[in-house]
């Protein structure tokens, strides 16, 4: 009881929730300029569950069904395209 106590004081609160779930759809609205296929996914604590208050959100980004011999063009296409529109927007830090 006391272990619920302190993990519910810590816990992800609505704003968190609602911050991340805002970035999520930013990021995926920047893929889009890379292509219909570009996705983006959550991993780590906010993605498992164990993300706590002020956690920071862990996403990559990749090409849906990519064959590994796309790889390097899709970093050159992150590198080039995605990367400066994520530097043009105020609301994240990379």
């Amino acid at each position: 009881q006391v272990l619920q106590s302190k993990l519910a004081q810590v816990a992800m609160r609505q704003e968190d929730i609602t911050a991340v779930t805002q970035c999520m759809d930013e990021l995926a609205l920047a893929a889009l300029h890379l292509g219909p296929h570009w996705r983006v996914q959550p991993f780590g604590g906010v993605a498992n569950g164990f993300g706590m208050q002020g956690s920071d959100l862990d996403a990559t980004c990749y090409v849906e069904g990519m064959d590994a011999s796309y790889a390097p063009v899709a970093t050159q296409e992150m590198r080039n395209q995605l990367l400066p529109l994520l530097f043009a927007n105020p609301r994240f830090k990379v």
